[in-house]
């Protein structure tokens, strides 16, 4: 039984070695790349640095999969990955652009906004995925707040010349609130335990 389980796990493994080499490709090096640091470009590109992050995230999600799958989440394990979220996070909100302010404010360039930069829009939603499963209630009071929070992030990024103040990003940041809310209820029907 535990030869079966190492072979179903390892070829989850395998399977998500492929998403994650294009994520790395797509989003992290192109973030990593911003910082304007050529040792940090030169690094970031190395086989070193591409294996390593592929096997820690392979690693990662094999064991988030292991433990849904056996309704039992260890809280060390997520104390560890709220860690690193929050890291990540603050970095991608507040350091990433560095030096660069202005805002837009259309709305209706929401269409030629998915068309030309979906990963963008995929990257704003997930971001808050992991900070929608804390709300524990959604009415209007929550919802408030949680818009207020999201116009609060864009404009200290605009205000300290630390991005752009996106009307659309608070949208996509809004609609991964939600989601994270949904995960939240779907978890808490499946009887998943934090131990």
């Amino acid at each position: 039984m535990k030869i079966k389980r190492f072979f179903i796990l390892f070829g989850l493994f395998i399977l998500i070695t492929i998403p994650n080499y294009l994520i790395y490709r797509k989003v992290i090096f192109s973030y990593l790349s911003q910082v304007r640091s050529f040792y940090t470009i030169r690094f970031t590109n190395t086989p070193l640095f591409i294996i390593s992050y592929l096997i820690l995230s392979g690693l990662y999600f094999v064991t988030v999969f292991y433990q849904l799958y056996n309704k039992k989440v260890h809280k060390h394990f997520v104390t560890i990955s709220l860690f690193i979220y929050f890291l990540l996070l603050i970095f991608i909100l507040f350091f990433k652009s560095v030096g660069i302010r202005g805002y837009e404010w259309n709305i209706f360039k929401l269409l030629e906004y998915l068309r030309y930069d979906t990963i963008a829009a995929l990257i704003n939603i997930s971001l808050f995925i992991p900070l929608g499963v804390f709300i524990k209630k959604l009415n209007i009071k929550t919802l408030f707040l949680l818009i207020c929070m999201l116009f609060g992030v864009e404009t200290i990024q605009y205000i300290f010349s630390l991005g752009i103040f996106d009307i659309l990003d608070i949208l996509f940041n809004f609609i991964g609130l939600l989601l994270g809310y949904q995960l939240r209820r779907f978890l808490k029907s499946q009887n998943i335990v934090i131990e």
